[in-house]
């Protein structure tokens, strides 16, 4: 009987040669792995130990040709943050200010971690569980972070599987301090839950899981924000578009103004008269403009931060935008000066221009 026992004691071993051991690194091949990937949960974040913490709540999509969406917002349901990628550029839209951004993924200002487009999906699908995800950009760099956690038995339950990695830096003051991050997994089906970024013993990060999709079909609505129209195109959002849009702007308002005037009146030369007058306000302070930004700039001459002379180089921009537009206003008279003729010609009631009479 004894002999039995120690017999199938010593094939115990062999029961488990064919499995794979779980670790994070197998974890995490399976999300690599996915097609598609969806999460929603919360997420909060202090500076120091005994602060409040600054909880979000999040909403995530991604595909493994690029794209993705990242949406966060307060506890209430309001959005504050969208960030979304069409895999070819990077955008960012904050609601609060109307802050819109459109990036290339070769920006100096956008994050590293997203300038190797072939590893957009795992990064972004793993970065939330991550304290640095710059370190998830390179494969062999990514191997060995995630062979650096080990399961920490003693915080591990039945129901979960908790991994554990731990770094010891010294700061400025030569003081040693511990970071620890770790992940809860699930034993039922392997999914991370749970994120955590520790300070010596305390949380300074954490990110919960609430919900997870794997290889689910995606939609544009899924994976694309549809900003607002006068966000993406505002002076403080995409400066070259806005003032394009002011001068045509004054295009289209001077072509109903002088088209009105060209309509009710029966002598063309009073218009032309209007229109000279009007070219000579503009030009006596286009001068006026410019000798007083001039003045400005000598006295803008010294230190500041910003330099003084920057606000004058700003407020310089913006008079000469003033003046296009009011230039473009009296422009757009010439050809509807033009077509009037003709149209007078036609029905026989062209008036002639007197030789002497100027334009302009």
């Amino acid at each position: 009987m004894h002999r039995l026992v120690l017999v199938a004691l010593a094939f115990v071993p062999l029961s488990g040669l064919g499995e794979e051991p779980i670790s994070i690194e197998s974890i995490a091949a399976d999300y690599f792995s996915a097609s598609s990937y969806c999460d929603a949960g919360k997420r909060g974040r202090r500076d120091e130990p005994g602060q409040r913490y600054t909880e979000e709540l999040f909403e995530r999509c991604a595909r493994r040709d690029g794209r993705f969406k990242y949406v966060e917002k307060r506890e209430q349901g309001a959005v504050i943050l969208v960030n979304w990628s069409d895999s070819k550029k990077y955008y960012r839209y904050l609601p609060y200010g109307r802050r819109y951004q459109e990036l290339s993924f070769d920006d100096p200002n956008l994050f590293d971690h997203y300038r190797d487009r072939s590893q957009i999906f795992p990064v972004f699908v793993f970065e939330l569980f991550s304290a640095d995800p710059r370190r998830l950009t390179d494969k062999a760099e990514r191997a060995r972070y995630l062979q650096s956690y080990a399961a920490n038995s003693s915080l591990s339950t039945p129901q979960y599987i908790v991994f554990e990695r731990s770094e010891t830096l010294t700061n400025s003051a030569n003081v040693k301090i511990v970071w620890r991050e770790r992940l809860w997994v699930l034993n039922s089906n392997r999914s991370i839950v749970k994120f955590e970024r520790l300070k010596d013993e305390d949380v300074l990060r954490f990110v919960e899981i609430t919900s997870r999709e794997v290889d689910r079909p995606l939609t544009d609505a899924d994976l694309w924000y549809n900003a607002p129209l006068l966000a993406r195109y505002s002076a403080l959002n995409n400066l070259p578009v806005f003032i394009g849009g002011l001068i045509i702007a004054a295009g289209l308002l001077g072509a109903l103004f002088w088209g009105w005037l060209f309509a009710r009146t029966s002598a063309i030369e009073e218009v032309l008269r209007k229109r000279k007058r009007l070219w000579q306000w503009h030009l006596i302070s286009f001068g006026g403009v410019a000798i007083l930004l001039a003045a400005l700039a000598a006295l803008s001459t010294g230190g500041g931060h910003p330099p003084a002379i920057v606000y004058v180089y700003a407020l310089g921009v913006w008079c000469a935008v003033a003046f296009g537009m009011t230039a473009c206003f009296i422009l757009v008279s010439y050809p509807l000066e033009l077509l009037f003729r003709v149209l007078g010609t036609r029905n026989g009631t062209a008036h002639e221009r007197p030789r002497t009479s100027v334009t302009k």
